[in-house]
């Protein structure tokens, strides 16, 4: 079996792939648990700031301080941090002549997935191949499919259109396990 999928990525397109990447890259989670902790230490060091100037108050009071610097701050890191990482994927993806946008070709078949960037031109064609056992995981948005290799950061964006249950069920045949976004 083999399908083969024709599409047109645009700066929509882009937009789904850095969310998507930012919600399951490994190297997004990294990101987010880095910006977790210098939320946390910045709050300790403000508690410990404003417990040395009410230190009469006793320690309650600088307990108090802290629940309220880690409520204030962490919600504030992660959504700036998840902000400015969206953008700046997109900016990378967008800005660099790397064949994000444009026309793209994939070829799923029983042994393999195929995407070629840019595939009507000689000069800026970029192909990339990997075996199905390469994939660790894929993530559907609507009839956008993310697959992941998480060893090498990879990230298949294909766009699948009419094609999209077909190529759904080729995944699960294929028993790639499927992530979903958490839903808040």
């Amino acid at each position: 079996m083999e399908i083969e999928l024709n599409y047109i990525k645009n700066e929509e397109d882009i937009q789904k792939f850095a969310e998507n990447y930012y919600e399951f890259s490994l190297h997004a989670k990294k990101n987010r648990n880095v910006s977790i902790f210098i939320a946390i230490f910045f709050s300790l060091v403000g508690a410990l700031l404003l417990y040395s100037v009410f230190k009469e108050d006793g320690p309650l009071t600088y307990l108090a301080a802290l629940v309220l610097l880690l409520i204030i701050t962490i919600p504030i890191s992660i959504k700036g941090n998840k902000d400015q990482y969206i953008k700046e994927i997109k900016k990378q993806l967008v800005s660099y002549d790397i064949g994000s946008l444009g026309k793209h070709k994939a070829i799923l078949s029983d042994n393999e997935v195929h995407v070629s960037y840019l595939p009507n031109n000689q000069k800026k064609e970029r192909n990339m191949t990997n075996k199905w056992d390469d994939f660790d995981f894929y993530n559907r948005d609507g009839d956008h499919f993310f697959l992941y290799i998480n060893k090498s950061d990879l990230i298949y964006h294909i766009k699948a259109g009419e094609k999209a249950d077909t190529i759904d069920d080729l995944l699960r045949e294929k028993r790639l396990s499927k992530q979903e976004k958490n839903k808040k």
